[in-house]
């Protein structure tokens, strides 16, 4: 099946959540992707596409972005990364007492979204010597658009929502394509590496 939409979405065929979400962002957004299995861009206009996963897991699922090791690999990562168009961060999970799949998408536009911009840049002066690895922890199981991070937590425009229904049919509940911005909410407890997403 997966080889099928291929041919219209651009998009490699292997099976995994990352390129399932890659496929769904090509038909919500009409872009191709450029079929490099992870290995190029995400998609043909240079956007970016992170991927978080709690179906049927146990473990807190993140949105990595890896910067680099010295100061100036990874001011040159983090310039780039604020430089793509944009930035599709999509969760599968489900909600709160219930097993029926839920799929998410929230859009930033890095370069317009200051909100944004400072999480990222608070987080990369917050490290000596700094992580390598910028992460947004989503909101799994929440009704809630907050990703969480050591920096400051960010709420995010949610661009897109569909849910399982009782017959297991997919059912969108939300598509809003028009640009919004994110809004930053500072940390009260910054020893807290993340908020517990299934409480």
């Amino acid at each position: 099946m997966l080889m099928k939409w291929s041919d219209t979405t651009g998009q490699s065929s292997q099976l995994d959540s990352g390129y399932i979400a890659q496929h769904l962002i090509s038909l919500l957004t009409g872009i191709k992707g450029s079929g490099m299995r992870g290995k190029g861009k995400d998609l043909q206009d240079d956007s970016e596409i992170k991927t978080a996963s709690s179906v049927a897991g146990v473990d807190v699922p993140r949105w990595n972005q890896p910067m680099g090791a010295t100061e100036e690999s990874r001011v040159k990562k983090m310039n780039e990364f604020l430089k793509h168009p944009s930035i599709y961060y999509v969760l599968f999970d489900t909600r709160k007492n219930s097993d029926q799949v839920r799929v998410r998408v929230w859009k930033v536009l890095p370069e317009s979204d200051a909100d944004f911009q400072k999480v990222v840049r608070t987080w990369d002066k917050m490290f000596p010597p700094p992580s390598y690895n910028f992460q947004l922890h989503p909101p799994v199981r929440k009704d809630s658009n907050v990703a969480t991070n050591e920096a400051g937590n960010i709420d995010l425009p949610l661009m897109f929502e569909a849910r399982e229904d009782g017959k297991g049919l997919m059912k969108v509940h939300l598509f809003d394509p028009s640009n919004r911005k994110s809004k930053y909410i500072p940390r009260g407890n910054r020893s807290q590496s993340k908020l517990d997403p299934f409480h």
